[in-house]
């Protein structure tokens, strides 16, 4: 089946609120990706208030590649890690 069976999942997320999110704010995710390794990566996420550049909030998600059919850990495609780098590296 190869990788038709093949999940990304959150293994560990932590995040810290600094300042209140409201409605009627114009709000910006910013996400990067910070660690590719060979089964996970992980991603750094920032709530930005878009009119202010206020940091409102910022998340650190381990991912990692998993098998639905064994409930075990794969090697991430190798697609997806160089669409990744490539992205990461402005070159998408």
């Amino acid at each position: 089946r190869g990788y038709s069976r093949m999940a990304i999942v959150v293994v560990n997320i932590n995040a810290n609120f600094f300042t209140p999110v409201y409605f009627t704010e114009d709000i910006v995710i910013e996400t990067s990706v910070v660690h590719l390794g060979t089964k996970s990566f992980t991603l750094q996420q920032r709530a930005v208030n878009n009119a202010k550049g206020e940091v409102k909030a910022e998340c650190r998600t381990v991912m990692v590649g998993f098998n639905v059919d064994t409930h075990e850990s794969v090697v991430l495609p190798e697609m997806f890690v160089q669409k990744v780098r490539a992205f990461e590296e402005g070159q998408s």
